[in-house]
Formats: structure tokens, sequence, C-alpha cells
């Protein structure tokens, strides 16, 4: 079995650039997509040459992730891999388990599994008082980090949408890879170590992102409940966009920044309407 591995990079510390060499020996190709909007792409491409798995991107702009995604897959298909690895440059996922995780994404059925991932440990969780699950659950969808795509069910779903730019790609894709008759499998004693954003004076597990990045959060939920209105049926769409909703009011209500973020949300709604999406545009 194939295994590459995709790492898209935002101004990245030298902490994930060295964690990216350790474990790229147990990858056929390795997809680093480097979506920082500075010069130091040069030094990294020199850096990275020194290992002939290792393919290097960069635009000096930030492409957003459907992006990276799209260009590591179909290099993939290129390279005849089999099973393509995403990550994100700071979450943590040693070799052993992604090792353990290939050893099961071999030995399903890969014209009925379209995606397997791990469980994800977020920072406030306690390794020793985690709750017991079953050996393996099938969600809706599962966050692209740590997630092995099966690249036969890309040939069959497609690229990845580039509308999102960020923020909503992963429900959008497991969407389309369930409606091809695919299944996503979690594997539960695979654990990948994630840092959410968490508000640490209210004490609530709430979105800390920046007032741009709810912007998206805002404007691709909207655009993913009009991309699957028939799909989700009237009532499905109304109870998607009022769960997601109330996420984004408690984001707000929790900052200090108020007015800040309800102009992001004025401009998402906007954009919306307008039909303008990928890369935010001050602007537009």
């Amino acid at each position: 079995m194939n295994l590459g591995l995709c790492i898209t990079l935002y101004n990245p510390i030298d902490k994930y650039i060295e964690n990216i060499l350790s474990i790229s020996d147990i990858f056929e190709k390795v997809y680093v997509y480097d979506n920082s909007n500075y010069s130091n792409s040069q030094n990294l491409a020199a850096l990275f040459s020194s290992r002939n798995n290792i393919l290097y991107y960069s635009n000096s702009i930030n492409d957003g992730l459907c992006v990276a995604f799209n260009v590591a897959c179909r290099q993939s298909v290129k390279d005849s891999i089999d099973w393509l690895l995403f990550l994100d440059q700071d979450s943590t996922f040693d070799k052993d388990s992604i090792l353990l995780l290939k050893k099961y994404a071999s030995q399903v059925d890969q014209d009925m599994v379209g995606m397997v991932g791990p469980r994800i440990v977020y920072q406030w969780e306690n390794l020793n008082n985690l709750k017991v699950k079953t050996a393996t659950e099938h969600p809706k969808w599962i966050i692209t980090s740590g997630s092995m795509l099966n690249m036969n069910a890309y040939k069959s779903v497609g690229d990845f949408d580039e509308n999102y730019f960020i923020n909503y790609i992963e429900p959008d894709y497991c969407f389309r890879l369930r409606q091809k008759g695919y299944d996503i499998i979690v594997f539960n004693d695979v654990l990948l170590f994630q840092v959410l954003g968490y508000d640490e004076k209210s004490g609530k597990k709430v979105g800390t992102h920046s007032p741009l990045r709810l912007y998206y959060t805002h404007r691709n939920k909207k655009y993913f409940a009009k991309k699957f209105k028939k799909e989700l049926g009237f009532f499905g769409r109304l109870l998607f966009l009022l769960k997601r909703s109330s996420s984004y009011i408690r984001g707000v209500l929790f900052k200090e920044n108020k007015k800040e973020r309800l102009q992001f949300i004025k401009k998402a709604n906007l954009d919306f309407k307008k039909g303008s999406f990928g890369r935010y545009e001050a602007n537009s």
C-alpha cells in the first residue's frame, strides 16, 4: 500500500518543519503546500529538496486549504498513491499511530470505505480519563487532519470545493463521499492530538478564532446549506443553520471585539448573496 502525506503550512515555526522531516520516511510521497505570505520559500524548498520523496509548493500567498488539497490529490494520482494522509502543521500524530492507521486502511474494502481517521484528543481532555468508545465509529464527517483519503474514492468524488477556502471543507467532502456510497470509519485506538480554540476566561469550548475566520465559517455554512439544499430538505437545512448559528453567536458574545466580529458577519452575508467565494477580499 502506497501512502502519501499532504501537509499545509502557514507561517510555520521550526518545530513544524522538523516534524515533517522526522516522519517523512514512512511515506512514499510527501506533498508540502506552503500558504505563507512570506519570502522564505526558497530556503524551505532547498531544505526539503534533501529528501527525494518531498515535493514543496509555494505561491507566496495563502491559496486556501482546498487548493493545497487538490494539488496534493492530483499529484497523488500521478504517483500511484493508494491512500493520502492529511495533517495540520500543528497536529501531533506520531509514527506509530500513523502506521497503525495505515494498517487499518489496508484492511478495509476500498470499494466501500472512502476515508478513515483517528480519534481526536483535544487539549482539555485528560488521557487517563478519556471516555470509553467502541473500537470503530461511522460518523457523517471527520476533520481532515489525521484522516486518510482513499484515492480510488477521490477519483470518483473529485476535487475539494475551492469555494470554501477554509471551513466546512470536511462536511462537504464527506457528504459527497457518502453520496457515492462510501463509508467513513474512525478507529478509536489511534489517537491524534489537536489544539482547538478554547476560551479559558469563560471556561467554555467556544471558537477563539479571529474575526476573519468567523467570516469564513458564517459565509461557508450558508454556502453548504444552499449547495446541498435538495439533499438536506427544508427541515434538515433549517436545523443545520440553527445549530451552527448558535455556536457563532456564542463566539461573538464571549469576545471583547464584538463590533468587529459583527462587521465580518455582515460582510459574510453580503458576499454570500453576491456569490463571492474563495479568499476573503475586503473591497469585493
